[in-house]
């Protein structure tokens, strides 16, 4: 019960001072400067300590829960400090708790990664490659019915528009006015299937105020803070902060491409899990034997359908057969 005390105590504490701090500045002047911090940061780690990533998005989301309009103050480096010192004396009160723990090392890391990791993943060649060779072919049929008849987008249309916004990030910066680029990639898919990408892809500082509210009313004000921890933050669901009608910014780049890569997987599992699950993981097998048919002479490779011409019984999907040993692969596509 003390440390269940203790806990809420600093939440409470941390938050109020937090709140105090930011809700001077206005959410797009704060996104803006510190979505800038964050792109510096990730471009050269010798910055990650005096910046890091994890407490520059954390702080932009709570801008934007905690801004006043009555107030309006420019953000300076000197007041930015104040904020991120502010999160360096925090010490988080679940990573402490489990730290206690007999059995609390590996929850302990399953918090970092959740707090920390997710911002310092880099999205490189391989994620575009991957995404582009599981789903640019014709091997959903139910999947991709399904999403254009609800949301009226393809899932190549889907990767057509999320790698041109990448390409205008690193040409031009992380604003995106939605006139511009609809002018510029009017060929690449209708009008409305471009502002459906931009839709499903971004959130208002009104939409993140409410967002907070409903977290609030569900776990509590107190034990919020915790329940953010675990949801690694809005703007990985909605990595896209939607400033006014037409004027958009890149919280942060890898989490973008993490959404244009990897988006079509996380609406088809969220909204049609069962039928998805079937044509994923037959392809995502598929995927798996062109990748080691790449790095493996074709004589050690024996698939499922090869194996099956041999036996009834149970087998695994692929099967790795060498002069010394064998591996036996499960192909999980999660």
């Amino acid at each position: 019960m003390d440390n269940a005390i203790s806990m809420k105590f600093k939440a409470e504490r941390f938050r109020e001072r937090l709140e105090s701090m930011l809700k001077k500045f206005p959410p797009d002047q704060y996104a803006e400067a510190v979505s800038m911090k964050i792109h510096d940061s990730f471009q050269n780690h010798r910055l990650m300590g005096r910046y890091p990533i994890h407490f520059l998005l954390h702080s932009i989301q709570a801008n934007c829960a905690f801004y006043n309009t009555n107030r309006t103050e420019v953000l300076t480096e000197k007041k930015l400090q104040q904020v991120l010192n502010h999160y360096r004396q925090y010490f988080d009160p679940v990573a402490e708790y489990f730290l206690t723990k007999e059995d609390g090392v590996e929850p302990f890391f399953i918090n970092l990664q959740r707090q920390q990791f997710f911002a310092q993943r880099s999205q490189g060649v391989n994620s575009i490659g991957r995404a582009i060779l599981l789903f640019t072919e014709k091997h959903y049929p139910k999947s991709e019915k399904y999403v254009m008849d609800i949301y009226g987008i393809s899932f190549k249309e889907w990767l057509q528009i999320g790698f041109s916004i990448s390409s205008v990030i690193y040409k031009q910066g992380k604003g995106i006015p939605l006139p511009r680029f609809l002018q510029l990639y009017q060929r690449l898919a209708s009008e409305q299937t471009m502002n459906t990408f931009f839709y499903l892809n971004s959130i208002s500082p009104v939409e993140i105020k409410e967002f907070n509210r409903l977290i609030d009313d569900k776990v509590g004000q107190t034990f919020s803070l915790f329940y953010e921890t675990y949801l690694q933050g809005v703007f990985v669901e909605k990595p896209m902060l939607k400033l006014n009608e037409t004027d958009y910014l890149i919280i942060h780049e890898e989490l973008f491409m993490e959404k244009a890569t990897n988006g079509i997987y996380d609406l088809c599992k969220k909204d049609i899990q069962s039928d998805f699950g079937m044509e994923f993981g037959h392809h995502f097998e598929g995927y798996i034997i062109t990748l080691l048919k790449e790095f493996l002479p074709h004589k050690h490779v024996f698939t499922e359908k090869q194996l099956r011409n041999l036996t009834d019984k149970k087998i695994c999907d692929i099967m790795l057969v060498f002069d010394d040993y064998i591996f036996l692969i499960e192909c999980k596509g999660i």
